[in-house]
């Protein structure tokens, strides 16, 4: 998604929730446009999206431009949302998508098949994703461990042959984007593996003018 509008919200957001906000529906085109919330990853999902949409009204968005996608583990009609046409096809017609923090494995498990392939609403999300809101995108926003890591290129890199080198048995496609090396690893094994990485300037904390260096040479 290297064109596209994202606004990746590391946690603890609360003090700067409503420039957040702002920020994420002046991508969107502003408060008259289409908002969807994807509250997969909480077992509340309906109090996580009314939550989420009186944030939205603060912002200044009418209630009646901010709509849930149905899809959830916890709302028997919305467990097959991401394959339902009708869920799909509201992607198309949105400007801005938030996804709503939890257990991202949650959402990865209902937006995967079971051999890690893409659902139609997945597939739907990357492809509008791509592409700018100006040039008739779809802007995402919300907090994700996998949204973290995109941020970080070695990181990714590192994941990825992780997840190549532990290769399941019966794993019948490979493994090329971070949401699903996530989802296959489990959140609690991916903070245990990749949690306390060596740093560069742990590497050359003892040598001050190599560091300058490093610095001078990734700004």
């Amino acid at each position: 998604m290297q064109s596209g509008d994202m606004v990746i919200v590391g946690g603890a957001e609360r003090s700067e929730r409503e420039l957040i906000l702002r920020k994420f529906i002046e991508l969107a085109g502003g408060p008259d446009g289409r908002f969807l919330v994807l509250a997969s990853a909480t077992s509340e999902p309906l109090e996580g999206f009314a939550r989420f949409r009186n944030w939205l009204e603060l912002a200044g968005v009418p209630a009646d431009r901010v709509s849930m996608l149905g899809v959830s583990k916890f709302v028997p009609t919305m467990t097959r949302g991401a394959w339902d046409p009708g869920e799909v096809s509201r992607i198309d017609e949105a400007d801005g998508l938030w996804i709503l923090g939890g257990d991202q494995n949650l959402t990865m498990s209902l937006l995967l098949d079971a051999d890690g392939a893409d659902s139609p609403l997945l597939a739907a999300i990357r492809r509008r994703a791509s592409i700018a809101h100006r040039d008739g995108g779809l802007v995402i926003g919300g907090t994700s461990a996998g949204a973290a890591v995109l941020s970080d290129p070695m990181m990714t890199l590192k994941v990825l042959i992780h997840i190549e080198a532990n290769r399941r048995a019966r794993q019948n496609h490979d493994i090329t984007t971070i949401e699903r090396a996530i989802m296959m690893m489990g959140i609690s094994p991916f903070l245990r593996d990749f949690s306390d990485l060596p740093t560069i300037e742990g590497q050359i904390f003892a040598h001050p003018r190599a560091l300058v260096g490093v610095l001078k040479v990734i700004s």
